[in-house]
């Protein structure tokens, strides 16, 4: 069950960073409300997630933030970055060895029968089976409905 603080998170990550985690062009403020947010959901106190007077992003610790508290998160950013709208390789990223990869092991995370399934580490090759299943666990976790 996600908390109301989480819900604040993951809005206000959405507004700072884009589908495929890019950084948006969102303004000082909602930067400023990312990293309140994170402050209020990290447990560690010790951890900087920016500067809350500037608005100036540690970019890497709210990525890790966001991967802790929400895996699906990190899938989908990955996932995006390899298929389109329609479940469909992007031609650049299915050579991409390291995107794979990340994908791979962010799907793992989110889903607990695709690491045994796949017998990690598995020798990286994009396949249609390995397509499907990336896709099946996409749906699982965004399709509306």
């Amino acid at each position: 069950m996600k908390t109301n603080g989480s819900k604040e998170l993951l809005k206000a990550y959405s507004r700072v960073f884009s589908p495929t985690g890019e950084i948006l062009p969102c303004g000082r403020e909602n930067c400023k409300l990312l990293i309140a947010a994170c402050q209020s959901e990290s447990q560690e106190a010790s951890l900087h997630f920016g500067n809350p007077e500037t608005g100036f992003l540690n970019v890497e610790n709210v990525k890790s933030l966001i991967a802790k508290l929400h895996p699906e998160i990190v899938f989908k950013e990955l996932y995006l970055k390899v298929f389109n709208s329609y479940g469909h390789p992007l031609p650049d990223s299915i050579d991409n060895k390291e995107l794979l990869t990340d994908l791979l092991v962010s799907a793992a995370n989110v889903d607990s029968t695709f690491s045994t399934m796949w017998n990690f580490p598995i020798d990286i090759k994009f396949t249609p089976e390995l397509a499907n299943e990336l896709t099946r666990i996409y749906n699982h976790l965004f399709s509306k409905g």
